[in-house]
């Protein structure tokens, strides 16, 4: 893909982006709680010093794998909800023949901005609520192991930003797959 073409998908995906700005908010922070929750589930998992109550484990981890499809289903609803307040606008690019990998370029190119915004914004509440709860959770410390939140963001915060990246833009193509057949 030509430069020319990059630069048109991301100037248009961020003027969509402050057009559309409500539904750009809601997918942001829906993608920066499923982080929240991703990071503060390993945060658990590496803090804990014995791992001998299994059931309780075993609790948390459907807990986890629950909350984590609910979310994903809520990103993916409120994508939705984007793409059909946008139908006009995608039935206009390809009534003037825009191929649908071009449509696809540009929601998939919003789909990586929200997710890598959203993701480095549930990286930020959860660094900072993890410090602000460091004082509070040291009365706990024979049970847990004491992260230090630094470390754990300079080596996560670049997997994050990329797993942000790939749920928006899982969440853009699943919703607008239904869209493009029309």
């Amino acid at each position: 893909m030509k430069a020319y073409k990059v630069k048109y998908f991301f100037e248009y995906a961020i003027k969509s982006l402050k057009r559309n700005i409500t539904t750009t908010i809601a997918s942001m922070i829906s993608i920066s709680i499923a982080v929240f929750i991703v990071r503060l589930f390993l945060l658990y998992m590496f803090s804990v010093k014995e791992i001998a109550e299994k059931e309780l484990m075993l609790i948390g981890v459907s807990m986890f794998v629950l909350i984590i499809g609910v979310l994903l289903f809520l990103i993916i609803t409120i994508i939705k909800m984007s793409m059909f307040c946008r139908e006009y606008e995608i039935s206009v690019m390809k009534a003037i023949g825009a191929t649908d990998w071009f449509v696809r370029w540009i929601f998939i190119t919003e789909g990586l901005i929200i997710g890598i915004i959203g993701a480095l914004l549930g990286s930020i509440s959860m660094f900072t609520l993890y410090e602000v709860l460091y004082d509070k959770l040291i009365v706990f410390a024979d049970l847990f192991n004491r992260i230090d939140s630094t470390l754990v963001n300079e080596r996560m915060l670049l997997q994050y930003g990329i797993i942000g990246a790939f749920i928006g833009i899982i969440g853009y193509s699943i919703s607008l797959r239904k869209i493009l057949k029309r």
